[in-house]
């Protein structure tokens, strides 16, 4: 596959995406001004106790069914539609399965060890929200499998709109107190919206014989290992808010949960294109080693040299962002940000070969190394807290993505052959180089000189970017050939 086709989809799944940003940028600064500090990380807990009960029952739909229907789509009609009432019965179970352990285990996960107070009974109004993400998760699997890319991107823009004017009005009113039916109202919102694109492709109906319960077994087997690295990747979240929260309260986990939303959230969106085009490509290769070297680089290159300008513009942009995007109490999530930002390009050179793993269906290896990755996230965060406070924090987690990718290159090297290009190596290197220069300047530069070689770090890396992708895929001639059928 050529250069030209992953900048191709990368730049138009980034577009769409920088919209979502857009939009969610919107919402956060809502929320920011409106809740404060406190509401944020209150919020926050919310969600991630949400995600880590979603990983543990959602039965890895979102991936093990995607490739369930993938296959179904090779053997004809029949077994799509059977496919698509396998995935959709099993999201029913996952529905219920979600709501159950909301709803009996309230007192538990309020319970005072987590030092969160008395919120028994909002977790109890939480528990259609479990229901509602399984239910879209499973009409959300049905798109992506038929390659209805255009719908899942207007869904995404829809439903992102729709939390706009959701929590608007309702922080405004009721403040704090809106936090729990704006998350459930919000999932309402995406569940109608993803509804009614897969609704047109396949109406509803779901079958309970036995033979798209002993099918969908099959499914469930492969997503047992992704169910379990989703839940070791959610407590380890979960588990660094907690320690915050004992250790500086709500407030210490909004400023985290900000640093960390600008930070992994955000620039970490660029990197969609790798589940929609990517992966289904890496899967159809995945048994020529030959190819799939050559695949996985390209994708490494094409990503970092995409990711890294704007990370360096980011850098640069962050003491305005955080004010702006947030409010100015959080300004003292900005070292946190800083040090945490080279984590990107880290992730830019990780992911694609993280994909190998799973591309090659070893499910369990996937399930090890992620969660060596967040034993060491959680470690490194803590000590990182206490020795430095948040700076120390985001520092930690560059730390533990800088072992991760050490983890995973040395296993796929081992396991399947792959190299990476010296290309790939070389553009690491030199961004990299340039984010950690900024960073430097940033700490210990100031007025014109820290001005001028700012924007000198930040065009270098555009020029460097620019010139790799005109030299591979004549990007300049890509772009006179569309001004010209304009």
């Amino acid at each position: 596959m050529s250069y030209r086709h992953v900048l191709k989809y990368t730049g138009i799944f980034g577009s769409i995406q920088a919209l979502n940003i857009l939009m969610q940028l919107l919402r956060t600064k809502v929320a920011a001004v409106l809740l404060g500090p406190s509401g944020v990380g209150l919020s926050s807990l919310y969600n991630s106790t949400l995600a880590l009960i979603n990983s543990t029952t959602g039965l890895g739909l979102s991936m093990s069914g995607v490739q369930h229907l993938g296959e179904a789509y090779q053997r004809g009609d029949a077994a799509v539609v059977r496919g698509v009432l396998t995935v959709r019965l099993w999201s029913v179970v996952a529905a219920v399965l979600g709501m159950l352990v909301c709803l009996v285990g309230g007192d538990a996960l309020s319970n005072s060890r987590f030092g969160w107070g008395e919120h028994a009974f909002d977790f109890v109004l939480l528990s259609p929200a479990l229901a509602l993400t399984a239910l879209s998760a499973g009409e959300l699997v049905i798109l992506k499998a038929a390659s209805q890319l255009r719908s899942i991107a207007v869904a995404q823009v829809l439903t992102v709109v729709a939390a706009v004017g959701i929590s608007l009005p309702l922080y405004y009113i009721w403040s704090v107190d809106a936090i729990v039916p704006v998350i459930v109202l919000t999932l309402l919102a995406q569940t109608i919206i993803t509804c009614s694109f897969s609704l047109r492709l396949f109406p509803y109906r779901l079958m309970w014989r036995g033979g798209v319960w002993r099918e969908g077994s099959s499914m469930i087997r492969l997503g047992l290992a992704f169910i379990v690295a989703g839940m070791l990747g959610s407590a380890a979240e979960l588990g660094i808010r907690t320690f915050l929260n004992h250790e500086g309260g709500e407030y210490m986990v909004g400023l985290y949960s900000a640093g960390f939303m600008l930070t992994i959230t955000y620039a970490g969106l660029v990197f969609s294109a790798m589940e929609t085009d990517y992966f289904p490509r890496l899967s159809s290769i995945s048994s020529d080693k030959a190819a799939l070297r050559i695949c996985v680089n390209e994708q490494v290159e094409v990503t970092l040299l995409l990711i890294a300008p704007l990370l360096a513009i980011f850098m640069v942009a962050l003491p305005i962002a955080v004010p702006l995007v947030f409010a100015s109490t959080f300004s003292e999530a900005l070292p946190m940000t800083q040090a945490a930002l080279p984590s990107m390009y880290l992730k830019a050179a990780t992911l694609p070969v993280a994909y190998v793993v799973l591309a090659r269906g070893n499910a369990i290896a996937y399930m090890i190394l992620e969660g060596i990755y967040d034993l060491l996230l959680v470690a490194l965060v803590i000590s990182g807290f206490h020795l430095f406070s948040l700076a120390g924090a985001g520092w930690a987690i560059s730390i533990s993505y800088l072992i991760d990718l050490l983890l995973i290159y040395g296993y796929v090297q081992l396991r399947y052959g792959y190299h990476p290009s010296r290309a790939a190596i070389m553009h690491l290197a030199v961004q990299l180089s340039i984010g950690l220069l900024l960073y430097v300047l940033i700490q210990y530069t100031s007025g014109w000189t820290y001005a001028l070689s700012a924007a000198a770090c930040c065009i270098a890396s555009a020029i460097i970017s620019w010139r790799a992708l005109q030299q591979r895929t004549q990007l300049w001639g890509m772009f006179r050939k569309l001004r010209t059928k304009k």
